[in-house]
């Protein structure tokens, strides 16, 4: 099956495993061994909140095939968790579902750059350090 006949939950679940495994590696590398720090850094980059503020920091830089897959996570219908706004955690799905996609497609250079780009931008706002 193609990147794109995925639904936009199924691509989401997988970007977030995606997303994630980015930031502990982010983690790693900046904070070292610190086990407590890492947990409670890579805690404070994968959420909902973080990423939907990630969103806002690169949608211009996000292709238009990207924006399209966006746009499709963002509207999924689904089950949103009681602690979070439903815009927030509907931009947060949309971020993991382009993850998703980018995985299934093979473009782990692109999904690099934009993880790249979101902690540079974060940590431009003081938000990723």
């Amino acid at each position: 099956m193609e990147a794109k006949e995925y639904s936009p939950l199924a691509l989401a679940y997988l970007g977030d495993a995606v997303y994630e495994l980015l930031t502990r590696e982010y983690v790693l590398e900046r904070y070292g061994g610190k086990m407590g720090e890492v947990h409670k850094k890579s805690v404070s980059l994968v959420n909902a909140r973080q990423q939907a503020l990630a969103v806002e920091l690169i949608e211009e830089y996000l292709t238009s095939e990207e924006r399209e897959i966006f746009r499709r996570g963002r509207n999924a219908k689904g089950n949103y968790p009681r602690n979070v706004e439903v815009v927030i955690y509907r931009q947060s799905t949309g971020l993991e579902a382009v993850f998703g996609f980018l995985y299934l497609k093979g473009d782990i250079v692109r999904i690099k750059e934009l993880f790249g780009l979101i902690v540079k931008l974060l940590e431009n706002q003081g938000e990723a350090r």
